[in-house]
């Protein structure tokens, strides 16, 4: 018998969204790295379609599973890939209870402190709860990974890439210089 190990010992499969953030089940902990691109987002023939917030909410198609839906686009990390992502929100009770918190001058904006969003269930069943964790300053992998990997939430609207090299400026960097407290 061979005492060869065909995976070797701490190995696991790696985890990609395609740079967009999958909720799994169970707990997912993302931190907010940028202001909520607000949109309308409209299924059609299982056909997904985004138009800004700013303009009539469009009409609902005529299909049994065609809907129309307030969303938000949001740069996060993602704790579990350890990698900036692009989410696309459209679970009205995590937004509702993002805004609650936003609105709340003890907590502010989500960029200070992490977020959990749990999942469970599936299909019509399926819950989400958001959970806060106290402030904190992000690590320097988040701030260097958001630095690195520049993203135009206006591309949602032109369906374009999302992940275009942009030109940096240092205000991207202000976001999180600016004192938490």
């Amino acid at each position: 018998m061979s005492t060869e190990s065909f995976i070797p010992e701490g190995y696991s499969a790696p985890v990609s969204g395609g740079g967009f953030t999958k909720l799994e089940l169970g707990d997912n902990t993302l931190r907010i790295l940028s202001n909520p691109f607000m949109m309308w987002l409209s299924w059609t023939d299982g056909k997904p379609s985004r138009q800004p917030y700013n303009q009539p909410k469009p009409a609902k198609g005529s299909g049994q599973k065609d809907s129309v839906k307030h969303a938000w686009g949001l740069i996060v990390w993602n704790y579990k890939t350890k990698q900036i992502e692009v989410f696309e929100l459209d679970k009205q009770d995590v937004i509702n209870g993002l805004v609650s918190y936003a609105q709340n001058p003890k907590w502010g904006h989500p960029k200070h402190y992490d977020i959990v969003i749990n999942k469970s269930g599936s299909g019509m069943e399926t819950e989400y709860k958001l959970v806060v964790e106290p402030k904190t300053v992000p690590s320097q992998q988040i701030i260097d990974g958001f630095i690195a990997n520049p993203i135009d939430l206006g591309q949602f609207l032109k369906r374009k890439c999302l992940f275009k090299l942009l030109i940096f400026n240092h205000k991207g960097l202000d976001f999180f210089i600016q004192p938490l407290f």
